[in-house]
């Protein structure tokens, strides 16, 4: 006789809100009994986790201000700095309108900036600057995007300046000129190689003396994309700054841990609101 078709897959078994819910979906297939031992209560991580995930049903708002932040010894994760940082971003650029349920967000202020760029309690301010820079690399693709909208491409920049200003290329060999968007390119990817690499950031547990000489390097050429932007695109800088605050976050960030001498500083005080 033909073989018979596989019996369906077991239905998934969706944890409730409650960590005090125990029960157990019948199969399908076999009758037997649920077992009668009741589980150990859930851990104070496990409650928290649980409340943390994203329940089937949620709103797209909802997801995008991501859950409520926890502290960071409650972060059970391989990646427990980047996860705290982030749920203290969302922390700080979240609020309700009065009268609305709807969370919004709104620009680092430089008090939330202040309160982001000290480390948390019994971290290593290296490694917590460290995670900062991940963090701004990766947010200051916001920008890039904003300065390809305003048409910043090979024949309206076709040098990086800033001001009298003109940066060149380190990532060839030699540098060399480039228009600033390709230049701007070029840094990011460039930091997001080296923050990644295992040769120079072999531990997200510890830095070494040769990745914190990298920080200050990244972050002296990130510098100069914000740079371009206030001297060649003022109405692109105030728009992001207006949005994200990235610019005031990330010269806090330099002035807590001293990563740009002030003689690479072109951009005057006005630029931090």
């Amino acid at each position: 006789s033909p073989r018979l078709p596989s019996p369906p897959p077991y239905t998934e078994v969706q944890i409730e809100d409650s960590p005090t819910s125990t029960a157990v979906p019948s199969s399908p297939i076999s009758k037997a009994a649920p077992p009668t031992t009741t589980p150990a209560p859930p851990t104070n991580k496990t409650t928290a986790t649980i409340t943390r995930r994203i329940r089937p049903g949620s709103k797209s708002r909802d997801i995008s201000t991501g859950p409520s932040p926890l502290d960071l010894h409650d972060v059970d994760s391989a990646f427990q700095l980047q996860e705290h940082l982030a749920s203290l971003l969302i922390e700080k650029t979240t609020t309700s309108t009065p009268g609305s349920s709807t969370p919004h967000t709104i620009p680092i202020s430089k008090d939330s900036a202040t309160a982001l760029a000290n480390p948390p309690s019994g971290v290593d301010p290296q490694l917590w600057c460290y995670e900062l820079t991940r963090r701004l690399t990766r947010d200051l693709n916001h920008l890039i995007v904003a300065l390809l909208q305003d048409n910043c491409t090979s024949k309206t920049c076709p040098q990086m300046r800033a001001s009298e200003w003109q940066y060149l290329c380190a990532v060839h060999d030699p540098p060399q000129s480039c228009c600033a968007i390709d230049y701007s390119c070029h840094t990011l990817d460039h930091a997001a190689t080296i923050l990644t690499s295992s040769r120079y950031f072999p531990s997200r547990l510890s830095l070494t003396a040769q990745g914190g000489k990298h920080l200050s390097s990244i972050f002296r050429r990130l510098y100069r994309i914000f740079a371009h932007a206030w001297f060649q695109h003022r109405g692109v800088f105030w728009e992001v700054e207006g949005e994200w605050g990235l610019y005031l976050f990330f010269k806090t960030v330099s002035e807590r841990y001293n990563l740009i001498p002030e003689d690479n500083l072109t951009i005057p005080p006005e630029a931090e609101g």
